[in-house]
């Protein structure tokens, strides 16, 4: 099952001048950084001028396959009001590591700013682009199935890491003919899975299926198996 792990945060803060080119929204939120891993999230606010005090605040939210809707994820640091210096425009950043793969990540950014008297004069909120944080598992499949003298299996793998030792075993019409061994196969990487057998007669289903024994951890089960008739 899909589970969180820890989040570690790390805070980096400026302020800035507004350039007279920026735009007219006085809260902004931008995804500045998304790397194998690692977002940062930016919220960029602007002082009110009938407003003493400006104030930003960040929420975390992740969506994956096994979750498909948007959920807050608890994360050191967020939830939590920061309050602007008094000056020009003021930029805050919040970096996440260890994001869990494959996820996609984003965040809300609320902002308010409020009177001499603790009350909000105005709200508003602003969400950043996504992170996508792709699987980083290997990914097996048969790309080709060759009957003749020898049963030849084209095993590939489509995923983003290498897979150690695996299987790749041949069936005629659900029988075993038998398995040959492959050591690894390296991302994006080819390798060919040759057995010797008695040949095959027309009308057989002839099956090669890569990782038989599951030991490999994919990104995507499907396409391991591939069938053809003799």
């Amino acid at each position: 099952m899909w589970r969180w792990i820890l989040v570690i945060v790390a805070v980096a803060l400026g302020a800035a001048a507004q350039p007279a080119h920026a735009a007219t929204t006085l809260g902004q939120a931008v995804l500045v950084r998304c790397d194998q891993g690692v977002a940062t999230f930016e919220g960029r606010v602007t002082p009110l001028r009938r407003a003493v005090r400006t104030q930003l605040r960040f929420t975390l939210q992740a969506r994956t396959p096994d979750d498909p809707e948007w959920t807050r994820v608890p994360a050191p640091g967020f939830r939590t009001w920061i309050t602007a210096p008094r000056a020009g425009r003021y930029l805050y950043d919040k970096t996440v590591e260890q994001l869990l793969a494959p996820g996609e990540y984003r965040a809300l950014v609320e902002f308010r700013w409020r009177d001499a008297r603790g009350r909000t004069v105005r709200g508003d909120r602003a969400y950043t682009r996504v992170c996508r944080q792709p699987d980083p598992r290997p990914d097996l499949a048969i790309a080709s199935l060759n009957v003749g003298d020898r049963y030849v299996a084209v095993v590939s793998n489509d995923g983003r890491g290498a897979a150690g030792p695996f299987k790749v075993a041949f069936t005629r019409n659900g029988e075993p003919l038998g398995s040959v061994d492959v050591q690894g196969l390296a991302a994006g990487g080819h390798t060919t899975a040759s057995l010797s057998a008695p040949a095959c007669t027309a009308g057989e289903l002839i099956a090669a299926q890569a990782d038989s024994l599951d030991t490999v951890d994919e990104a995507d089960e499907d396409g391991n198996v591939l069938s053809v008739t003799c």
